[in-house]
């Protein structure tokens, strides 16, 4: 999403100036006592400088956008629509328009720091009602179409550091995570408002100052690249992932069906390539039990299990297996790119997030099992889909003198599901502490002998 300046290369002192002036009418020295002239990150859109306010002395960080890059953005939106023209004459089976086209949408979004002000500002708003929440969005003090003032927040990003961050602070990695897939959870599921680039720049980890809840905070930057959801598409959604994560009955293999053709226009052919790249997980179809397998077209080879849960313990070899015959297997590709190239730009982007808070899981050497966190996207998807079931039939009680007895069936399945999910999360989060103890009990025999 982001084809300019990849070397990222930062600009000069003297452009920083120009373009702070050019924006606001003023310069650098009118605003600030001191501005870092060398860059604490750069990136391919802009870059940040450390400042202190000239009227309260107050620290913060001041993000620069690179100059001419508004224009080069025009050229290089250009060239790739053309580049994706030739590759589809010379390929018609492997079309990449759809990305053309995301582009074209979204990098003018990404390139207008009003437009990231108003994002971090609604985000924010949306978790004020959210209880013991870590979720922190640093305050904007300005913003113009290419310069932004945020309050300066110091943590640790989510990278090869942050180990040793965290041990440093008592701060329980396995918790880190939890409440990374609950933030996103309730963005996606909940507010239908979610940041669809939370790569490990983009996160801080930090001690809080809270009194209650867990004892860091998540501090989430960035905020150029947001995407709406609409009610009808979050639930049906959300109805897929738990039609997932449920047991294979003949109703819930219908159910999957069902909704992957509602939320991405999947007809039955290429359901299961859909399914492989929605979870990170082999799919297929299932006729019966662990033994009966129905082995249907050209494409299976990939075979999916009785419900998500029962893959947590799928091995890195065997996936590495599975992404080499993908790759090797013509039918799989030429599939999943017609799938893409339907596909609405909101689930391409939920496909994104889902495969970024896994690796985000898997970068923090979580001992819990690796499917802990698709069991927060169920809780969170249960109660979405509740809540959308009070709605409905709050609308059917004046048509339907039956309700009461809806409300109490929906309400079972609801109370049911949050059960099972909460036991799961519980037993989950049982073995992620058992893994710890057992290191720290070999550890102190290891010392002792």
């Amino acid at each position: 999403m982001r084809p300019c300046l990849d070397a990222c290369r930062p600009s000069s002192f003297e452009e920083v100036q120009q373009v702070f002036f050019d924006d606001n009418g003023m310069d650098i020295e009118d605003v600030f006592s001191h501005f870092d002239s060398q860059p604490l990150a750069v990136a391919s859109i802009a870059q940040v400088h450390q400042a202190f306010l000239l009227a309260t002395g107050q620290k913060v960080a001041v993000k620069i956008q690179h100059p001419g890059l508004q224009e080069f953005a025009a050229i290089d939106l250009k060239s790739t629509e053309t580049t994706l023209r030739i590759v589809k004459w010379l390929f018609p089976e492997f079309e990449f328009s759809w990305l053309g086209r995301e582009m074209a949408e979204n990098l003018p979004k990404e390139m207008n720091f009003v437009h990231e002000a108003s994002n971090a500002a609604r985000v924010a708003h949306n978790f004020e009602s959210v209880p013991n929440t870590v979720l922190y969005i640093p305050k904007v003090l300005s913003a113009t179409k290419r310069t932004m003032v945020m309050e300066f927040v110091e943590g640790s990003k989510c990278d090869q550091s942050v180990h040793e961050y965290l041990a440093a602070h008592g701060i329980d990695r396995n918790e880190v995570s939890r409440e990374l897939s609950r933030i996103f959870s309730e963005q996606v599921y909940i507010h239908g408002f979610f940041h669809a680039d939370p790569h490990p720049g983009n996160l801080l980890i930090r001690p809080t100052s809270r009194s209650s809840g867990p004892n860091f905070d998540i501090v989430l930057l960035d905020h150029g690249l947001y995407f709406d959801i609409p009610d009808e598409l979050r639930i049906n959604y959300a109805r897929f992932w738990l039609s997932l994560l449920s047991p294979p009955t003949e109703k819930n293999r219908q159910n999957r069906r069902k909704y992957a053709e509602l939320v991405g226009n999947i007809g039955p052919e290429r359901y299961h390539v859909f399914e492989a790249a929605l979870t990170g997980r082999p799919t297929g179809t299932w006729v019966g039990g662990k033994n009966h397998r129905e082995k249907k077209g050209r494409l299976a080879a990939l075979q999916q299990a009785a419900s998500m849960l029962e893959m947590s313990d799928i091995e890195d070899a065997e996936m590495d297996k599975l992404r080499a015959m993908v790759v090797a297997n013509g039918d799989i590709m030429v599939a999943m790119f017609d799938i893409l190239r339907h596909l609405d730009s909101k689930i391409l982007m939920l496909f994104k997030l889902n495969e970024l808070t896994r690796s985000l899981d898997k970068s923090l050497k979580t001992t819990h099992p690796p499917f802990r966190i698709f069991v927060i996207v169920a809780q969170y998807c249960n109660r979405a889909v509740w809540e959308d079931d009070k709605i409905r039939i709050a609308l059917e009680q004046s048509k339907d003198r039956s309700w009461k007895g809806s409300y109490l069936r929906r309400w079972l399945i609801y109370q049911f599901r949050r059960f099972g999910f909460g036991f799961a999360a519980s037993w989950m989060d049982l073995q992620g502490r058992w893994v710890i103890l057992k290191a720290w009990f070999s550890g102190v025999l290891h010392f002792r002998t």
